[in-house]
């Protein structure tokens, strides 16, 4: 969904009526104030456009909620590498095999590895 489609949306939400809105028995739309709702243009535009915004803004919250749980598997991901109690990953491509490579200061018998500014994320291994 772009940004023109959302403020679309919204612009036809903030321009009808406030709600909640009711069906009455006869189905009338029923407004807070107690009456019906009048059958202005901003109100019937609203109520025409729902059948299509709806079904457009649940895909649009399924496609961020997806995103979402990308990002926090990845997230997760790479805190748990960070947090390894391992050799730094450009050690292990190279099979380094000394004490002196741990990724958290003051591990090891030299301490930090000379190669833990230069980490970078390499994304989730699966």
């Amino acid at each position: 969904m772009t940004g023109e489609e959302l403020a679309e949306i919204k612009a036809r939400e903030q321009a009808a009526a406030p709600g909640p809105w009711w069906i009455s028995a006869n189905f009338k739309i029923i407004i807070p104030k107690g009456g019906a709702l009048e059958k202005s243009s901003e109100n019937m535009i609203f109520i025409a456009r729902a059948r299509q915004d709806v079904p457009a803004l649940i895909v649009e919250v399924e496609r961020l909620n997806a995103e979402n749980e990308r990002l926090t598997r990845e997230l997760d991901a790479a805190v748990a590498d960070l947090e390894a109690n391992d050799k730094c990953q450009t050690c292990k491509d190279y099979n380094r095999d000394d004490d002196s490579c741990y990724r958290h200061y003051g591990r090891g018998a030299g301490g930090a590895c000379e190669h833990h500014d230069n980490w970078q994320w390499r994304g989730v291994r699966e």
